[in-house]
């Protein structure tokens, strides 16, 4: 695909992108490129939703949108202004993982969904004990049934 179509297609806002493909093959850079494009666009980095495979890789992006941003706004002109505060509200952007993405979204809607906002994400460890515990009470809640006599 040519570098013009990918541009074209990263500026496209019409509709939503979804970027898969090994590392190092440039997604980052055309996901700032795209964030460059909406900031400049007037959309706000905290309406703006990016969901990556790593919490390291939603660092690095926030971290480099960040510099874009502040990049653009010491170019100066009447536009500096929006780069600054693009750049102060990133903390607040949702980029992260699909499960923080998720959480969020849960936290936002908890009453809707029924559920203490408070709550947390298990650990591998926690979840290999949750799904043990919970195997073995249903098994040996099995045994208890009329079905099973």
């Amino acid at each position: 695909m040519s570098d013009d179509l990918v541009t074209a297609q990263v500026c496209d806002l019409a509709r939503s992108l979804l970027m898969s493909s090994g590392a190092g093959c440039g997604k980052t850079y055309r996901m700032v490129e795209r964030y460059r494009h909406l900031v400049s666009q007037g959309i706000l980095v905290t309406d703006i939703v990016a969901v990556t495979f790593t919490e390291k890789a939603a660092a690095e992006l926030k971290d480099r949108v960040r510099q874009d941003c502040r990049e653009q706004a010491a170019l100066g002109g009447d536009d500096a202004p929006m780069w600054q505060q693009a750049a102060r509200q990133l903390e607040l952007a949702p980029i992260g993982t699909i499960h923080s993405f998720c959480a969020r979204l849960l936290r936002e809607n908890a009453l809707a969904a029924r559920i203490d906002p408070r709550f947390g994400q298990l650990d591998e460890r926690e979840q290999s004990t949750l799904l043990r515990e919970t195997v073995r009470t249903t098994l040996l809640g099995a045994g208890e049934s009329p079905e099973y006599h």
